[in-house]
């Protein structure tokens, strides 16, 4: 692979993993809303543990989501100084 192809394949990486941040901030946004509906209408036990469970997993999705995006990071930079390292310029 040369530099272009690298840099072009690590860009499309790049719009996905913004796709997913927007909808990690979708998550967020939806599960702040959850969390004061039920505390305005007085939830139940089994409500508050609903809207706890989705708001765990809104985080590990958000985790997962920036830990691709410093993966793919190092995976651009560990190509491209290999790329150095082989004689291109």
């Amino acid at each position: 692979m040369n530099e272009l192809e690298i840099l072009n394949y690590y860009q499309l990486s790049f719009v996905a993993n913004a796709i997913y941040c927007l909808t990690f901030a979708v998550l967020i946004f939806i599960t702040f809303r959850l969390v004061r509906f039920q505390r305005e209408n007085n939830a139940n036990t089994l409500a508050k543990v609903l809207v706890t469970i989705f708001g765990l997993c809104t985080v590990f999705f958000g985790y997962n989501v920036f830990s691709y995006l410093y993966n793919s990071q190092l995976a651009q930079s560990y190509r491209l100084s290999e790329l150095l390292s082989n004689g291109a310029e």
